[in-house]
């Protein structure tokens, strides 16, 4: 994802309720998780 996708992504999801906290944790998921990996399924 580039900055500005992350930006809108964090106004999109503040509009509808989020903390900070959950975004973040969304956030580093999309951006680490293997897709190739079963366990992330």
């Amino acid at each position: 994802m580039t900055g500005k996708e992350i930006v809108n992504l964090i106004h999109a999801l503040e509009k509808k309720g989020m903390t900070a906290e959950e975004i973040i944790e969304i956030i580093k998921y999309v951006e680490t998780a293997d897709p190739k990996d079963p366990s992330n399924n």
